[in-house]
């Protein structure tokens, strides 16, 4: 009499399920190992070059193996960061800013530099615009869409909170400012929060378009800035608290254990390589993890401007 081993159905689909299960989570640590590459160093090869522990004598291989990782040098960390905080609040700036910066830079920035472009030059570069121009037709659906989308990101923006300040002062008469245009007096045509900071801003100061459209881009900028430098600070290790730190480095333990554990590693040797140890950083460092903050303070302080002035 013999037993059956067949694995039942059952088993098999369970088998198979934590096949895939181990194999997605191989792969989000994997990605997530690929992402410390921006502020961390490793002996990639070393680690890869290592038998998995199937395939090896075990009396001949160590029991314990450490990974060593390093910091980058300071400077290739914060050329990351700044590069990364600068395109992404440009982005955000120009989403801001569109209904205002767009018609500037195509009605009087562009014509100015075609005009100090030497002719043959400006030709060319006005048959690509121009094939470019034709090539988008086939999009002109999309048009209202873009135009919806640009009004929403207008609107919808730290320069709400001066459109709002603004608009209690003055229509609980607290402050009235003779040069203050009430945003909900044309229900058909209500101005999107960085059209009014503009208008108000144009107006009482004299300024003209092209000054007010470089002012609103620079104060959009920093709104920008204060509002995605948290996020990008990943790499500067020096703007983490003592909270952060030690997720931070739980999160690289987990990573790289858990994604060369089969070639036999069970310890990570992290080493720090800080521009400066200054407990003084900390203050930096709640300053940036409060940065959004800032990013809603500028408004507020730039309406008080608007009043006092």
């Amino acid at each position: 009499m013999t037993l059956d081993t067949t694995p039942s159905d059952e088993e098999q689909l369970q088998q198979a399920f934590n096949w895939v299960k181990e194999k997605v989570k191989k792969q989000q640590l994997k990605s997530t190992i690929s992402n410390y590459k921006r502020g961390l160093e490793w002996d990639e090869e070393q680690l890869n070059g290592t038998e998995p522990l199937e395939d090896i004598n075990l009396e001949h291989f160590p029991k314990k193996t450490i990974i060593d990782i390093k910091e980058k040098q300071f400077r290739v960390r914060f050329s990351y960061f700044s590069l990364r905080s600068l395109l992404l609040s440009v982005g955000i700036s120009i989403a801001i800013t569109a209904p205002i910066t767009f018609p500037w830079l195509f009605e009087f920035v562009m014509p100015d530099i075609m005009a100090l472009i030497p002719p043959f030059l400006a030709d060319i570069i006005e048959d690509m615009i121009k094939s470019i121009q034709s090539f988008l037709t086939i999009f002109a659906w999309a048009e209202p869409i873009i135009k919806f989308l640009m009004q929403i990101a207008a609107t919808f923006n730290p320069f709400l909170v001066y459109m709002t300040i603004m608009y209690i002062l003055n229509s609980t008469e607290i402050i009235h400012d003779e040069y203050y245009e009430d945003p909900l007096a044309d229900l058909s045509n209500i101005p999107s929060a960085a059209d009014f900071f503009a208008s108000d801003f144009q107006m009482k100061f004299n300024l003209s378009f092209t000054e007010i459209a470089v002012f609103l881009f620079l104060v959009s900028f920093f709104i920008s800035l204060f509002l995605v430098i948290r996020g990008e600070r990943e790499v500067i290790y020096e703007f983490f608290t003592k909270k952060e730190e030690e997720k931070f480095m739980e999160e690289v333990e987990e990573a790289f254990i858990g994604y060369y554990k089969d070639k036999g590693y069970e310890k990570v040797n992290y080493i720090e390589n800080r521009f400066s140890e200054s407990p003084n950083l900390i203050y930096i460092a709640y300053l940036v993890k409060l940065s959004p903050i800032l990013s809603f303070f500028i408004p507020l302080a730039l309406a008080m401007v608007f009043l006092i002035l």
